[in-house]
C-alpha cells in the first residue's frame, strides 16, 4: 500500500447482533405486549371485601364503646379496704389516689393508667408497693394499697421517717401498722438543729444499724428508747427498769464483748437495781462506768 492511501476497511461500520426480539419476529413469532389489568368482576368483589370490613371494625368500635363505656363504669365514688386503712391510714395518700382516679372508666383506668398512678403516688410515698382496683356497684372503686415496711424508722425533729436504705427516707404518719412494724431510732435534741437528716447515716451506716439493731435488741430486751448519738458510734439505751446503757457500736465484736460486761454486772453485781446508767465502753475491755441512784 503507498503512502497517502487510506484503506476503505477503516471506515467499514461493524454489524451489531440483532435483539432477540427481532430474530423472534423475522421467524414469525410474534411477542405479544403483556398488561396485567383486574377485570369489572375482581375490582368489584376487591370493593365489597373493603366495604365488609370497614363495617365490621365499625361494629367491634360500637360495641365495644357501648359494652366498656357505659355510665356506670365511670368512678364517682371511692371506697378504701379496711385492711389499708387498718395497716397505715394516711389521709394525704389517700386524697391524691382519689384526684387521680375519681371520674375516670374503670377499665381504661385499670388497664392502661394504673402503673403510672401507682409510680406517681410511689414518688411521694415509697412505701407504696402496689395498687390494686375493683369496681363494685353504684359507681364506687374499691382500692387496696399495698406496703412495705421500713426497715428502721427515725424520730427526728418531733417527727417520724421511714427508712428503706441510705437514700429512701420518708416521713410517716403515726399510727397503724405501718407505723409500729420498725425499731424507732431516736435523736438527742442537739442534734435537731446540727444535724440533716440526709446526712444520718454519714458516721453509721444503714447497713450497719440493720445488721446491729436486732442483736442489741436480743441482748437487752426490755429497751424503751434507743438514742444514737449522732455524730459518734454510740448509743443510749433507756430501759423499762429506768437505766441508761451506752454502747458503743463499732463492731459485732466490740458489741457481744458490751454485752456480755452488761450480763456479768446483771448476774453478780450486788446493787444492780440501784444502778441509774451503765457505760460499757468509754474505758477499757475489763472496766465499765457506773452510776447509781
Amino acid at each position: 500500500m503507498s503512502r497517502g492511501l487510506v484503506s476503505a476497511r477503516s471506515f467499514a461500520k461493524k454489524k451489531r447482533k440483532p435483539s432477540l426480539k427481532k430474530v423472534m419476529n423475522k421467524a414469525g413469532i410474534r411477542t405479544p405486549n403483556v398488561k396485567i389489568s383486574l377485570s369489572a368482576k375482581t375490582k368489584k368483589i376487591i370493593t365489597r371485601v373493603t366495604m365488609i370490613i370497614i363495617f365490621c371494625v365499625f361494629i367491634f368500635v360500637f360495641i365495644i364503646r357501648g359494652f366498656f363505656f357505659r355510665a356506670e363504669y365511670t368512678i364517682e365514688k371511692i371506697k378504701f379496704s379496711q385492711g389499708t386503712i387498718d395497716y397505715y391510714e394516711d389521709i394525704e395518700l389517700f386524697n391524691a389516689l382519689t384526684t387521680q382516679v375519681k371520674n375516670q372508666n374503670y377499665f381504661m383506668l385499670n388497664r392502661f393508667k394504673k402503673h403510672d398512678i401507682l409510680h406517681s403516688i410511689q414518688a411521694t410515698h415509697p412505701f407504696v408497693t402496689d395498687i390494686n382496683f375493683q369496681l363494685e356497684t353504684g359507681n364506687t372503686l374499691g382500692i387496696n394499697v399495698l406496703y412495705k415496711e421500713p426497715a428502721l424508722k427515725i424520730k427526728y425533729r418531733e417527727k417520724e421517717y421511714g427508712v428503706r436504705n441510705d437514700t429512701t427516707i420518708f416521713e410517716l404518719q403515726s399510727g397503724g401498722a405501718l407505723w409500729l412494724a420498725a425499731p424507732v431510732i431516736d435523736t438527742p435534741q442537739y442534734a435537731s438543729g446540727a444535724v440533716s437528716l440526709e446526712s444520718f447515716f454519714f458516721q453509721f451506716s444503714f447497713k450497719n444499724f440493720t445488721l446491729l439493731l436486732p442483736k442489741v435488741y436480743e441482748a437487752i430486751p426490755n429497751i424503751r428508747r434507743f438514742v444514737y448519738l449522732v455524730g459518734s458510734r454510740r448509743v443510749a439505751l433507756f430501759t423499762t427498769d429506768e437505766k441508761v446503757i451506752y454502747l458503743n457500736l463499732q463492731d459485732i465484736k466490740t458489741l457481744e464483748t458490751q454485752f456480755e460486761k452488761y450480763h456479768k454486772l446483771q448476774k453478780y453485781y450486788p446493787d444492780f437495781d440501784r444502778i441509774a446508767s451503765i457505760d460499757l465502753w468509754s474505758l477499757d475491755e475489763n472496766r465499765v462506768i457506773i452510776r447509781k441512784w
